[in-house]
Protein backbone atom coordinates (compact mmCIF):
# COMPACT_ATOMS: atom_id res chain seq x y z
CA UNK A 1 0.00 0.00 0.00
CA UNK A 2 1.30 3.36 -1.05
CA UNK A 3 1.55 6.38 1.04
CA UNK A 4 0.83 9.83 -0.22
CA UNK A 5 1.00 13.28 2.30
CA UNK A 6 -1.88 15.11 3.04
CA UNK A 7 -2.42 18.71 3.90
CA UNK A 8 -3.67 19.20 7.10
CA UNK A 9 -3.54 22.87 8.34
CA UNK A 10 -0.13 23.80 8.83
CA UNK A 11 0.89 19.66 9.65
CA UNK A 12 1.01 17.25 6.81
CA UNK A 13 -0.03 13.77 7.62
CA UNK A 14 0.77 10.32 5.98
CA UNK A 15 -2.88 8.50 4.63
CA UNK A 16 -2.69 5.48 2.40
CA UNK A 17 -3.85 6.00 -1.23
CA UNK A 18 -7.07 3.72 -0.75
CA UNK A 19 -8.65 5.61 1.89
CA UNK A 20 -11.07 9.00 1.86
CA UNK A 21 -10.99 12.01 3.76
CA UNK A 22 -13.78 14.07 4.27
CA UNK A 23 -13.73 17.80 5.64
CA UNK A 24 -17.38 18.56 7.08
CA UNK A 25 -18.51 20.17 10.56
CA UNK A 26 -21.23 17.08 10.95
CA UNK A 27 -20.52 13.01 10.08
CA UNK A 28 -23.40 11.10 10.20
CA UNK A 29 -22.81 7.40 10.79
CA UNK A 30 -24.05 3.91 10.86
CA UNK A 31 -23.61 0.80 11.61
CA UNK A 32 -24.81 -2.87 9.24
CA UNK A 33 -24.98 -5.84 11.67
CA UNK A 34 -23.79 -9.00 9.49
CA UNK A 35 -25.04 -12.35 10.40
CA UNK A 36 -23.17 -15.33 10.01
CA UNK A 37 -25.03 -18.45 8.90
CA UNK A 38 -23.04 -21.58 9.17
CA UNK A 39 -24.32 -24.53 6.47
CA UNK A 40 -23.02 -26.80 4.13
CA UNK A 41 -23.91 -27.72 0.67
CA UNK A 42 -24.15 -31.45 -0.28
CA UNK A 43 -23.73 -32.86 -3.63
CA UNK A 44 -26.46 -35.50 -2.92
CA UNK A 45 -29.67 -33.60 -4.63
CA UNK A 46 -32.22 -33.90 -1.60
CA UNK A 47 -34.68 -36.72 -2.51
CA UNK A 48 -37.96 -35.79 -2.12
CA UNK A 49 -39.78 -37.28 0.94
CA UNK A 50 -43.01 -37.03 2.59
CA UNK A 51 -41.92 -33.81 5.21
CA UNK A 52 -40.77 -32.09 2.67
CA UNK A 53 -44.11 -31.93 0.37
CA UNK A 54 -46.38 -29.24 1.86
CA UNK A 55 -50.44 -30.11 2.15
CA UNK A 56 -53.07 -27.89 1.90
CA UNK A 57 -55.76 -29.17 4.52
CA UNK A 58 -58.97 -26.88 4.27
CA UNK A 59 -61.96 -26.84 6.92
CA UNK A 60 -65.23 -25.61 5.19
CA UNK A 61 -68.24 -25.21 8.04
CA UNK A 62 -71.59 -23.02 7.63
CA UNK A 63 -72.24 -20.92 10.64
CA UNK A 64 -75.29 -21.41 12.62
CA UNK A 65 -76.81 -18.65 14.50
CA UNK A 66 -74.99 -17.82 17.50
CA UNK A 67 -72.81 -20.02 16.63
CA UNK A 68 -69.27 -19.65 18.23
CA UNK A 69 -67.32 -23.10 18.34
CA UNK A 70 -66.96 -25.08 15.18
CA UNK A 71 -65.69 -28.69 15.63
CA UNK A 72 -65.31 -31.56 13.32
CA UNK A 73 -68.94 -32.40 13.03
CA UNK A 74 -69.37 -29.17 11.68
CA UNK A 75 -67.38 -29.80 8.29
CA UNK A 76 -68.78 -29.82 5.03
CA UNK A 77 -67.78 -33.37 4.24
CA UNK A 78 -69.49 -33.09 0.34
CA UNK A 79 -66.85 -30.42 0.11
CA UNK A 80 -64.12 -33.16 1.12
CA UNK A 81 -63.48 -30.80 4.20
CA UNK A 82 -60.57 -32.24 6.45
CA UNK A 83 -60.86 -32.32 10.18
CA UNK A 84 -59.40 -29.54 12.34
CA UNK A 85 -55.91 -30.28 13.39
CA UNK A 86 -53.83 -29.28 16.19
CA UNK A 87 -51.79 -26.45 15.70
CA UNK A 88 -48.69 -28.01 16.62
CA UNK A 89 -49.06 -30.28 13.46
CA UNK A 90 -49.32 -26.79 11.04
CA UNK A 91 -46.37 -24.93 9.87
CA UNK A 92 -49.35 -22.16 8.60
CA UNK A 93 -52.35 -21.78 9.60
CA UNK A 94 -55.44 -19.54 8.03
CA UNK A 95 -58.90 -18.57 9.12
CA UNK A 96 -61.83 -16.86 6.99
CA UNK A 97 -65.20 -15.91 7.71
CA UNK A 98 -67.13 -15.06 4.67
CA UNK A 99 -63.84 -15.24 2.16
CA UNK A 100 -62.16 -12.37 4.90
CA UNK A 101 -58.91 -13.39 6.40
CA UNK A 102 -58.96 -12.86 10.45
CA UNK A 103 -56.11 -11.77 12.70
CA UNK A 104 -55.38 -14.76 15.17
CA UNK A 105 -56.40 -12.99 17.62
CA UNK A 106 -59.78 -13.60 17.17
CA UNK A 107 -59.64 -17.32 17.51
CA UNK A 108 -58.39 -20.11 19.39
CA UNK A 109 -57.58 -23.40 17.27
CA UNK A 110 -57.44 -27.37 19.27
CA UNK A 111 -57.66 -30.20 17.99
CA UNK A 112 -60.89 -31.05 16.23
CA UNK A 113 -62.12 -27.76 17.93
CA UNK A 114 -62.43 -23.93 16.74
CA UNK A 115 -63.29 -21.51 19.31
CA UNK A 116 -64.16 -17.64 17.88
CA UNK A 117 -63.09 -14.93 20.47
CA UNK A 118 -64.91 -12.32 19.07
CA UNK A 119 -67.94 -10.34 20.89
CA UNK A 120 -70.24 -11.20 17.45
CA UNK A 121 -71.24 -14.78 16.05
CA UNK A 122 -71.25 -14.72 12.11
CA UNK A 123 -74.32 -14.20 10.50
CA UNK A 124 -75.95 -17.57 9.94
CA UNK A 125 -75.36 -19.13 6.66
CA UNK A 126 -71.46 -17.07 6.71
CA UNK A 127 -68.72 -20.02 5.25
CA UNK A 128 -66.32 -20.32 7.71
CA UNK A 129 -62.83 -21.59 6.72
CA UNK A 130 -59.83 -22.34 7.58
CA UNK A 131 -56.44 -23.88 6.17
CA UNK A 132 -53.62 -25.74 6.71
CA UNK A 133 -50.63 -25.58 5.41
CA UNK A 134 -48.15 -28.88 6.74
CA UNK A 135 -44.79 -30.10 5.82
Amino acid sequence: MSIKDVPRGDEFMRQPKNKQIIKTKKIYDWTRKDIMLDYRISSQPLTPSKSTKPSNLIYYAIARENQFIFTDSDRLTEYESSKIIAPKDSMVINFFINGILQPPILYKIENGKLTLLTTDAPLQGTPIILQFICF
